[in-house]
């Protein structure tokens, strides 16, 4: 095995021996370098002390007596960029092949779904008795709504009674992802956390070559920031040449508090209480927290000193087919904050490797870190370790080998190829140990289905969202080296930029808010409508039309979810 290859399965082995701790606390959060998520345990091929009823242990599987038949939920989010189908390619059809063979459970169908019409599709599903058997959401709000309904199983039978069996479920995702919707009172758990293992959550980016062109250093201020963007739109001739007219210094879309976080959270006292995170911490937004409005009021100011997209606001972000992505990869923007990674995804047709194939080597965007609050810290709030939540439907009639699909997918054979595919052809290592990807396009006729559909093939493998740091080889590819044509360099500043004085708050495990149920597509939307109208207000009226529309989404429900919570801490807390 390659030298390096040798050494991180050494680093592997020392930290599996290392971290054995399984109380109901959040895991460390892992540096970019430090593969610190590893699993605590490494499960034994040996056959557990109890079964599974209907099935035997074989090859390290729990195989069923009786074949079962599932369905499964998959995101169909990289639709029309000129992948494969996420619901049918190589990978969906060797996972059917597989887990057949290993548990003698046939996957009946991948159901595709668009990703951000789900809230609109699964009640849909659930209401016509339709939905597939494992369900997928980002909205757990959604599910305690679907659970008081009575449409959706309680897994924790499931989870705590097959504890023995299930082992690596419980060692991919622990105590702490499995229990972490568990309510404190009940003890049902409606649905189980994927594991996160890149905890970094937005960027700044901005053009490499620009700043290069116009002598300017990275900006480390919000002033220094703002004196770029007028750099460049003062220099659209000088940097776009005929298409001068193209020039956005700054980019975002309707989803304003994703796409603006990191200038909003250098508004926000650099501390907060615990009491006032949770109680204020209802939208992932962070809208409620103290002197956002001032962030929104710069944005203004921004917008109408022509800094800022004009037409930002008739679009909203996570598709590859909008103006705002043209525009990035035509290069014609200076500026954006988006997630940690977004210029480099994409492969042969990502937004990065297109700027370069069109003006040189050297272009492109790089991270940047100018927002300090008030202490002097360019503090990012990072994701917690949670992702996507998987849950089953009441109309599912194999629950059990349902959470058997669960832990076939935690293995680490399948979390290998789901998230890598095959050396030669979806990936290469150098004689010293590098990683890098395989350019896959239509120059690569013969190579076109391999290609993954998603980064680390996390629409297939629900569990996980970013490279499993407990396995050397994918190691090796979260490690800076697994974005097609762009420099390992560039992705470890990212990471690490992304990851400087990051801060999540942990969940305080009080269970579900009443008033959040049913809520979450209602309030984003006037989150989003009311923050968009007031970055494009004039200047004068910023003031009413902000506060107008804040006490609008108060009142649709918000300050229901704030008076709750603030009840559910006062009474655990005293």
């Amino acid at each position: 095995m390659k030298k390096a290859l040798t050494i991180l399965l050494a680093l592997s082995m020392l930290v599996l021996a290392a971290c054995t701790s399984t109380s109901l606390a959040p895991p460390e959060d892992p540096s970019p370098s430090s593969p610190i998520l590893s699993p605590s345990t490494t499960p034994s091929d040996a056959p557990p002390a109890s079964a599974i009823e209907g099935a035997q242990f074989v090859n390290g599987y729990w195989r069923f007596d009786e074949t079962k038949e599932i369905t499964v939920q998959i995101f169909e989010r990289s639709s029309g960029t000129g992948r494969t189908d996420a619901h049918d390619n190589m990978y969906t059809d060797w996972a059917k092949d597989k887990f057949l063979n290993d548990c003698n459970v046939r996957i009946k169908e991948f159901v595709p779904m668009p990703r951000f019409p789900e809230d609109e599709i699964i009640p849909t599903w659930l209401a016509a008795n339709t939905a597939p058997d494992v369900c997928v959401t980002y909205n757990h709000a959604a599910i305690q709504q679907y659970a008081d309904m009575d449409a959706v199983w309680d897994l924790q039978p499931y989870i705590d009674g097959h504890k023995d069996q299930l082992t690596y479920m419980w060692d991919v995702l622990g105590e702490y992802l499995l229990h972490y919707s568990q309510d404190p009172d009940t003890k049902q758990i409606f649905w189980i956390e994927g594991r996160r293992t890149v905890t970094q959550r937005m960027n700044t980016f901005a053009r490499a070559d620009w700043l290069a062109k116009l002598n300017l250093p990275e900006p480390t201020t919000r002033q220094e920031f703002e004196n770029m963007l007028v750099a460049f739109r003062d220099n659209a001739e000088l940097l776009l040449g005929a298409d001068a007219a193209q020039m956005v210094p700054f980019v975002l879309s309707t989803d304003v508090g994703w796409r603006t976080e990191n200038l909003a959270v250098s508004f926000f006292p650099p501390e907060m209480s615990a009491r006032d995170e949770y109680i204020l911490g209802y939208d992932d937004r962070h809208v409620c927290y103290p002197n956002y409005k001032e962030s929104v009021r710069l944005l203004n100011k921004w917008y109408n000193d022509k800094l800022i997209w004009q037409d930002f606001g008739l679009y909203g972000s996570g598709s590859d087919q909008t103006p705002e992505e043209d525009m990035l990869r035509a290069g014609f923007v200076g500026s954006f904050i988006h997630n940690w990674d977004y210029p480099f995804r994409g492969s042969g047709s990502g937004i990065n490797v297109t700027i370069m194939a069109n003006n040189g080597p050297d272009a492109g965007f790089i991270a940047i870190d100018p927002f300090k609050n008030d202490a002097g810290v360019t503090k990012k709030f990072n994701m917690e370790i949670v992702d996507r939540k998987i849950f089953f439907p009441k109309t599912n009639k194999e629950p059990l080998a349902s959470i058997v699909y669960v832990d076939w997918l935690c293995h680490p054979d399948v979390i290998v190829y789901l998230q890598l595919g095959t050396e030669g052809k979806n990936y290469q290592i150098d004689d010293e140990g590098n990683f890098s990807l395989i350019t896959i396009n239509n120059d690569t006729p013969d190579l076109l289905p391999y290609i993954i559909n998603s980064p680390t093939g996390l629409d297939q493998l629900i569990v996980l969202n970013g490279y499993w740091p407990g396995d050397p080889l994918t190691a090796l590819a979260g490690a800076g080296g697994a974005y097609t044509g762009i420099s390992p360099d560039i992705v470890k500043d990212a990471m690490q930029k992304g990851a400087a004085n990051g801060y999540y708050y942990p969940s305080p495990g009080l269970g579900a808010v009443t008033a959040e149920s049913g809520m979450g597509t209602l309030l984003k939307d006037k989150r989003d409508s009311f923050l968009t109208n007031a970055i494009a207000t004039s200047v004068a009226n910023f003031d009413k039309v902000y506060d107008d529309g804040y006490e609008e989404w108060m009142l649709a429900g918000v300050r229901a979810i704030i008076e709750e919570r603030t009840q559910k801490w006062d009474a655990a807390n005293g």
